[in-house]
């Protein structure tokens, strides 16, 4: 259920919840990246990026981020950038 929106580096599924504070998911596919270490420091990357900015984001939504290919092994910054890209598209920037 939820809405969906695509970028170039991930797309996200969300769905307005009844909390008082935005819950986030990341889902990196084995199917992307076959190492662990590989998964887990795009997932690291995403929350640092999300927990930075938490106070700028919409509260009251369940987002879930699903990393596409392109994603894996960009700096930092770009996915930044594209985070920020993807949650203004979908109206949950402040």
């Amino acid at each position: 259920k939820g809405r969906l929106q695509s970028s170039r580096l991930f797309r996200i599924r969300f769905l307005k919840n009844v909390l008082e504070y935005s819950r986030f998911a990341i889902v990196v596919p084995n199917k992307i990246a076959k190492l662990a270490v590989t998964r887990n420091r795009v997932r690291r990357q995403i929350r640092e990026i999300l927990r930075v900015n938490y106070g700028i984001i919409q509260e009251g939504y369940d987002i879930v981020f699903y990393v596409q290919k392109d994603a894996i092994g960009k700096p930092y910054e770009e996915l930044k950038e594209q985070v920020f890209f993807i949650l203004k598209k979908s109206d949950l920037v402040k």
